[in-house]
């Protein structure tokens, strides 16, 4: 503690990226618990998904993962993709999501 309080004192510089990284968490964490009490497990499958392929259209990323993001079951979130894949949405392969409608994906979302 002493050593981060004289590292902030003498270069305020640091603290002021500490605090931006700080807030970005607390947003992406306030972000989180809201689709936690507000949507629904496929909405919240979507939102995972396009927060985690922000570059990418194609997602190492297995259902427990998944589930362990979303705070949702494995099973649940199984269901939810098949679903997303019946939709013609997402692809499904062995650890791998594609994903195929990103707009139709964020409708989902939306949901």
């Amino acid at each position: 503690r002493y050593d981060m309080e004289r590292l902030i004192l003498q270069k305020p510089r640091v603290a002021v990226r500490l605090l931006d990284a700080l807030s970005r968490r607390l947003q992406e964490t306030q972000s989180r618990l809201e689709e936690t009490a507000l949507r629904n497990a496929t909405a919240r499958v979507c939102r995972t998904l396009l927060r985690l392929a922000r570059e990418a259209h194609e997602l190492d990323v297995t259902h427990q993962e998944l589930a362990d993001s979303t705070g949702l079951y494995r099973e649940t979130v199984t269901n939810a993709l098949d679903r997303l894949q019946s939709q013609g949405l997402v692809e499904l392969g062995k650890k791998k999501i594609v994903i195929v409608d990103k707009e139709g994906l964020e409708k989902a979302a939306e949901a």
